[in-house]
């Protein structure tokens, strides 16, 4: 197995993030529609957010889980975080830290920056949960 290239993982992510927006929309319009009239454009923005970040971490936490490493995005790459040091996928405490972290839209700009000025595969959210993100199809 290979470290796995940052395009990949880019869109896994973007996979996986374009899946969470599901629940964006709908809230939006529901909080435009049948909302308070004082809740401001500002609000209903902000809880729509609120709400895809929330399906982000729960979609991506539990495909983690299921998939034994790998988020939806992820598996149709052929790609799963690996704990280096135990030899086995990583677990649901590591799964929901990454989720919470790489759910932040600036979490990830910095991480993007990060890893193109260091010129590592291995990202933040990588050293943070003590796992290694592997092509398991690479030969």
């Amino acid at each position: 197995m290979k470290i796995a290239r940052y395009e990949k993982r880019l869109i896994a992510w973007l996979i996986d993030e374009a899946l969470a927006l599901g629940a964006f929309i709908p809230v939006f319009f529901f909080v435009h529609a049948g909302g308070p009239e004082w809740a401001s454009l500002f609000l209903q923005i902000l809880y729509s957010i609120l709400a895809d970040y929330a399906a982000y971490i729960v979609l991506y936490t539990a495909s983690m889980t299921i998939f034994k490493g790998s988020s939806i995005g992820m598996l149709i790459f052929g790609i799963r975080c690996f704990n280096p040091e135990q030899g086995v996928s990583i677990t649901f405490g590591k799964a929901f830290l990454r989720a919470w972290l790489s759910g932040i839209i600036a979490m990830d700009v910095l991480n993007a920056i990060y890893m193109l000025t260091v010129h590592t595969e291995r990202s933040i959210f990588d050293q943070l949960s003590g796992c290694l993100v592997v092509d398991y199809r690479h030969p």
